[in-house]
């Protein structure tokens, strides 16, 4: 049997780092076992006291760099942006942690003397700002503004990333980024095998699991009184739980949506140019980013997923998605003009596929009101159509002639 003593694990190179707590207790066990000092705290000590030349090759990060650097992040882990992310946003979304971590702040809430179940209302969007902040990193690793800490020391020691020729320097980082990508496949604790799993698309069944996670704890005697810090303590009775029950399967619910909606929001706001296109990290990104785009635009409601309405005197079956129509537009734009100009080609057929997909199941849902969806003569007997049917087509209409590759 191995001990854990006998794996050597530095996490950092300075004890002045945002450690997180694992790495915490890591390092302070290796103080405690008489290891060295980390080997950038070395080297600060022997430049201050010794006036040795300060070893500007070893990894670090300032406050400065914090801001812009993918590997310089306060409190990450990880040896990569890609797995910080990664394993951040796949731990925060798992069915046995999110349901705990949600019960556990709504009784945060109703500790305090005075304070009732009935008064809670969680905010879904909230909720999906903190649980999918990091998704950035997961694509701004594969455009040209991905810099990394790690390569501007050891290729530009002593140079500030303001100073140094960003286009050389994006040059060896893209190798780091295929390299973290092969590592973290080749070896991950969930099970990951590509990047359309890294990207997590949010999928409407989690709603399920979360839910049933959340009802095994409220039926749990041993959560029943809970005990804060102070000592204080407060029993929840039988009805407080049922109303935490129907609380939490309002809000993982409403959840999904606001998931979907913050995944596209985050995934829009990556501004640089994507410069990772070939190989298995470029193919990979491109399957993930039309993945996502796929699935959002045409997820429909449960079966039967649709809904009737009378047009031009003929009744209709017509899809009704999942997703709000603006976010279903965002997420048709998704590989809109994102790559570099040597590689126009980049998306330009998965997203035109997703619109002929759209098209062929929109045509198909109105071929009785008397042609296809486009034409003239549906769109006018919509207009004369109930409100609700006018809506629905209004809003793909403007996704098919002002999203995807729509140039005005």
């Amino acid at each position: 049997m191995i001990s854990t003593y006998d794996i050597e694990i530095v996490p950092s190179s300075s004890v002045m780092d945002y450690h997180n707590a694992i790495e915490e207790v890591l390092i302070a066990d290796r103080f405690n076992r008489g290891q060295k000092t980390l080997s950038h705290d070395v080297s600060a000590m022997q430049f201050l006291y010794q006036e040795k030349v300060l070893d500007k090759t070893i990894p670090f990060c300032t406050d400065s760099d914090a801001d812009i650097m993918l590997d310089c992040l306060r409190f990450d882990h990880g040896r990569s942006p890609l797995e910080y992310a990664s394993s951040d946003i796949k731990y925060n979304l798992r069915a046995d942690i999110l349901p705990v971590m949600f019960y556990l702040e709504q009784v945060a809430q109703v500790m305090p003397e005075g304070a009732v179940v009935a008064d809670l209302h969680p905010s879904p969007g909230q909720k999906a700002e903190s649980l999918l902040k990091h998704k950035p990193l997961l694509l701004t690793p594969f455009t040209q503004t991905g810099f990394y800490a790690r390569t501007l020391k050891n290729f530009y020691p002593g140079t500030l990333l303001e100073d140094a020729d960003k286009t050389e320097l994006r040059k060896t980082v893209i190798p780091v980024v295929r390299a973290d990508l092969d590592a973290w496949l080749l070896s991950n604790p969930y099970g990951i095998k590509s990047l359309t799993e890294m990207f997590m698309i949010i999928d409407p069944a989690w709603k399920d699991a979360w839910i049933a996670s959340f009802n095994k704890l409220t039926d749990d005697p041993a959560f029943y009184t809970i005990v804060d810090q102070n000592g204080d303590s407060k029993t929840f009775t039988e009805a407080e739980r049922g109303q935490l029950r129907t609380m939490a399967a309002t809000f993982f619910t409403d959840l999904i949506p606001a998931l979907v909606a913050e995944d596209v929001r985050l995934l829009s706001s990556v501004t640089g140019k994507v410069d990772v296109v070939d190989g298995v990290a470029g193919i990979g990104l491109l399957a993930a980013m039309n993945a996502t785009s796929n699935g959002y635009v045409m997820a429909q409601m449960p079966p039967p997923g649709t809904f009737a309405a009378t047009v031009n005197g003929q009744p209709l079956n017509l899809p009704q998605f999942r997703y709000d129509w603006t976010v279903r537009f965002d997420a048709s734009r998704l590989m809109n003009s994102r790559s570099v100009s040597s590689a126009l080609w980049w998306g330009m057929r998965e997203t035109d596929a997703v619109k002929s997909s759209l098209i062929l199941l929109l045509d198909k849902s109105v071929k009785d009101a008397g042609g296809t969806f486009l034409s003239d003569g549906v769109s006018s007997s919509f207009a004369g159509a109930s409100n609700a049917a006018y809506q629905w087509y209004l809003e793909n209409a403007s996704i098919l002639k002002k999203g995807f590759l729509y140039q005005p």
